[in-house]
């Protein structure tokens, strides 16, 4: 009899050793396997904790076997712990299942962020989704609803990638995961088909697939396509594969978006360069047939057209042929105004496209036919924000004029911006500075009648020629007559070649009898004039054209305007830099600086402020500021600052709809402002005077503006919106993908139910203040707080009032405690709050505060009844004074907390 006992006693002691050791090697495996992934640390302790009860949970059931085999009677108390047995193992296979996937996330977080190319990301998540599951074939597509169409962008199948290709969504998995937006299981895929009402199987590949999962490809919202795995088993998938393929397609969905934007700045960085050359091109000409010629040519050339035609509105009843580079037929010489097709574009103001023959009205289907064109774009020639309007067309020809007598581009500009900052100096009413300024744009447009031959003339003029020159100011005067509002504008016109000392033309007039605003523009235009290069002479260098202002005041300027205008000039030093010519590739220069900063930083803050530095190398003296719509209200709120100081009036928050800012966010327009002061839009800093305002867009939702302000009226030119408007597109786009990441950052360390930080990110940042008042050598403070009673409210009003209280009680510590303190749902019914820079007697006067509040709380159930918050007992510990660790800090708060409740 005792033989037998013993033998089985020695098989019991070999195979509980046969099992411990099968255990210990099933830990050793795991803990290597997870020894370089970048798991969080609560995660990687619960792994390591469940392991090493599930050894010690075997060995119990194995100790337990034994025993029964000797003695049956221990049978019944031996029950429990074979369940607790069984259940371990489970537990087990359970953690090291999700120890796997979340191992497979965190490999495909970092692939996308590996590459720019979609299909080598594509292919590195296939590999690490491969080494998770049983994957036989596997794809990526992407929707084109315009089409009604997936496009594959990876496919593998039967052991080998194949080529991308694009079919039909309807009837397919993946196009019915599109349209409901939400993920697909099918453990038996014909079973699963019929059980579901789904569309029959749609063959792509060699494997006859059994198992299938797929899951929409999510971006701001919406699904932009499918992502799907497939196993020739039946039963291969669970509900936790699901989950972490729709987990793999977030970040799929990232990858694509990256590309994309990628692929749009390349665009419009070529975009660009092909403006930039053109508009090189066409200033170099100064007759029009040779303009429009290049014109035509140019287009021709970035747009890949087959033929550019170009028509020119003279007023008449038809658009005139000016130019082609295809073949030229009497019946296209004219274009009546009265056509149809014309009528409707020049009324629109906007491009017309005729697709194909069966597009084009019947009238213009013959004139396809015969220049053997298939579709036609038709584009305007437009002037700012109009076609036809008075002071678009008299600046574009004053434009053209000044062009002609040698001036830069933006002549017209700076003498304007000159000639009001002094005006202002001189104490001018604003009546009188809204003339001056629309006469320093059409000073020169008298010149409309004087040969270019003269003004382009190389050395002295005749006598003849001096009398024809100095007729230009009647005649702008006269052309200016014509226009009602700009009469008071006139006499400053006509008045503005006078001389102090009575030299001047066209009256001979002296001193004080010559008009004030005349006498500022004179100066100002002798001034710039003397910067320019002109036919007989170089331009001169700033400082030698003040001396030769000073030089000649009393003779042809007024001696105290002068005196006023070279204090204005020196005193402006850095804004006079600013406003040199930066060179003609600033655009590409700046685009070329961003790009990579959209591609590489995804925090969004420090997205904005790098956004900011780089633009303000390019616009100095300038202030830039990015204001972001706050979903909740629909304000404007600055999230980012840079230049010059936030000044009185400035606001950091800007209400929905008012402002400058307000208007350009709800019209999307952007608005190039010369003087806020004359705007009655305008809210902020009194001392700013200029503004450009961008929109901020993306996928045609607005979210915000871009404005660059200036101290100087007239400090920005066309150029600059232009380049503002470029920059602008890229920077919604990238701060969309900033947002994104931000509210998956924040949606990872918030607890769901409260809205408050949760256990991880608490400590996380817990660890970062400690470290941070260790290098400082300052006080840091933790709060710990303990519901008493949340129990007693769920068992009388069940779990969801339970859920109410807490959610209550999450918005009551979020809205009282201080900015910089770190509110926390520690667990169940416990909260903590990391207080930086906080002595314990400060923490103590916040915690009571809260404590006030929290006693007189009522919290609303779903019901409509109100009950009382619960009790609290709330602890506080210091660093360096109560610890120097993150537990010891949360362990002596949590000790004081329940001495609290235990003293009540």
């Amino acid at each position: 009899m005792v033989e037998p006992v013993a033998a089985t006693i020695v098989a019991g002691v070999v195979a509980v050793l046969v099992l411990v050791f099968v255990d210990i090697a099933q830990i050793v495996l795991l803990q290597r396997a997870l020894r370089n992934v970048n798991l969080d640390k609560v995660t990687r302790q619960w792994v390591n904790r469940t392991v090493r009860a599930q050894l010690l949970w075997s060995l119990a059931a194995v100790i337990t076997v034994q025993v029964v085999l000797i003695e049956p009677w221990f049978l019944v108390p031996g029950i429990p712990l074979f369940l607790f047995g069984y259940l371990d193992i489970r537990a087990r296979f359970a953690a090291e299942r999700r120890a796997r996937l979340l191992a497979t996330l965190v490999e495909v977080g970092h692939s996308v962020g590996s590459s720019l190319d979609p299909v080598k990301v594509f292919r590195e998540v296939f590999e690490q989704v491969r080494k998770a599951l049983d994957v036989d074939a596997f794809y990526v597509a992407i929707a084109i609803p315009e089409r009604g169409t997936l496009s594959f962008r990876y496919l593998y199948d039967g052991g080998e990638e194949m080529e991308p290709e694009e079919s039909p969504m309807a009837g397919t998995l993946g196009g019915l995961a599109v349209e409901r937006d939400k993920p697909i299981l099918l453990h038996d895929a014909e079973r699963d088909r019929v059980r579901l009402k789904l569309p029959p199987r749609s063959p792509w590949g060699k494997v006859v697939e059994r198992s299938i999962m797929v899951a929409p490809l999510r971006l701001h919202g919406k699904s932009i396509g499918a992502i799907s795995a497939q196993s020739s088993r039946p039963n291969a998938y669970d509900e936790g594969d699901l989950e972490l393929l729709s987990a793999i397609a977030n970040e799929a969905a990232i990858a694509i978006e990256r590309a994309d934007l990628y692929d749009r700045t390349l665009a419009l960085s070529r975009r660009l360069f092909d403006l930039h050359r053109i508009g090189l091109e066409l200033a170099t000409h100064k007759e029009l047939p040779a303009l429009v010629r290049a014109l035509a040519d140019s287009v021709q050339g970035m747009m890949q057209a087959s033929a550019v035609a170009v028509y020119l509105d003279s007023g008449g009843d038809s658009l005139e042929f000016a130019v082609t580079t295809g073949t030229a037929s009497s019946d296209v010489l004219m274009l009546p105004k009265s056509n149809p097709v014309i009528a409707k574009f020049l009324e629109a103001g906007t491009p017309m496209q005729i697709h194909d023959e069966d597009d084009a009205p019947k009238n213009a289907r013959k004139l396809l036919r015969r220049f053997g064109h298939a579709s036609v774009l038709l584009q305007p020639l437009r002037l700012a924000d109009k076609l036809v309007g008075v002071l678009s067309t008299v600046s574009a020809l004053t434009a053209t004029i000044q062009a002609r007598d040698h001036y830069r581009e933006d002549h017209q500009r700076r003498v304007a911006a000159d000639a009001l900052a002094l005006g202002e100096r001189m104490h001018l009413r604003p009546d009188e500075l809204r003339d001056l300024r629309y006469a320093s744009l059409f000073h020169s447009l008298g010149k409309i009648g004087v040969p270019a031959s003269i003004l382009g003339k190389n050395g002295p003029l005749t006598p003849d020629e001096i009398s024809i020159v100095r007729e230009h100011p009647l005649l702008g005067a006269r052309i200016l007559e014509s226009i009602r509002f700009l009469r008071g504008v006139v006499p400053i016109v006509r008045h503005a070649s006078e001389r102090w000392d009575g030299t001047g033309y066209p009256d001979g007039l002296t001193g004080e009898a010559i008009p004030r605003a005349a006498r500022i523009l004179n100066m100002v235009i002798g001034y710039h004039a003397m910067l320019a290069d002109r036919p007989y002479r170089i331009a001169l260098r700033a400082d030698v054209a003040l001396g030769e202002l000073r030089r000649l005041a009393g003779a042809w300027y007024d001696p105290a305007m002068v005196d006023q205008f070279v204090a204005m000039i020196e005193a402006r030093g850095v804004i006079e830099a600013a406003e040199e010519e930066v060179g003609t590739s600033r655009e590409l220069a700046i685009l070329a600086d961003l790009t990579p900063e959209f591609h590489t930083i995804l925090d969004l803050q420090q997205l904005l402020d790098r956004i900011l530095s780089i633009l303000l190398k390019s616009m100095p003296g300038s202030r830039l500021t990015i204001l972001l719509r706050e979903d909740q209200t629909d304000d404007l709120v600055v999230r980012a600052l840079a230049g010059l100081p936030t000044g009185a009036g400035s606001s950091l928050r800007v209400p929905s709809g008012r402002g400058i800012s307000g208007w350009v966010l709800e019209h999307r327009q952007p608005q190039l402002v010369d003087d806020v002061h004359l705007d009655p839009r305008y809210l902020g800093d009194p001392e700013i005077r200029s503004e450009i305002i961008i929109p901020l867009v993306s996928a045609g939702r607005p979210i915000g503006v871009l404005a660059v302000s200036h101290r100087v009226p007239h400090a920005f030119s066309q150029r600059d919106l232009t380049l503002m408007q470029a920059v602008g597109a890229q920077i919604a786009a990238a701060i969309d993908v900033a947002e994104l990441h931000e509210r998956l950052k924040r949606a990872a360390n918030t607890d769901a139910l409260t809205g408050l930080h949760n256990y991880r990110y608490f400590y996380d940042r817990l660890e970062e203040e400690i470290a941070r008042a260790a290098r400082r050598e300052q006080s840091l403070a933790v709060a710990f707080f303990d519901l008493d009673k949340l129990k007693t409210v769920n068992d009388t009003y069940g779990h969801l009032a339970g859920n109410e209280v807490l959610r209550t009680l999450g918005r009551s510590i979020g809205a009282q405690v201080r900015t910089e303190d770190v509110p926390a749902r520690y667990g169940g019914d416990e909260f903590a709050i990391v207080m930086p820079d906080t002595p314990r007697d400060e923490a103590e006067k916040v915690v009571i505060r809260l404590m006030e509040v929290l006693e007189n709380a009522d919290v609303e159930l779903q019901d409509g009844r109100r009950i009382r918050m619960p009790e609290l007992s709330w602890g506080i510990a210091s660093y360096p004074l109560d610890g120097r660790s993150a537990r010891e800090l949360v362990d002596n708060a949590d000790t004081r907390a329940y001495a609290r409740k235990r003293s009540r």
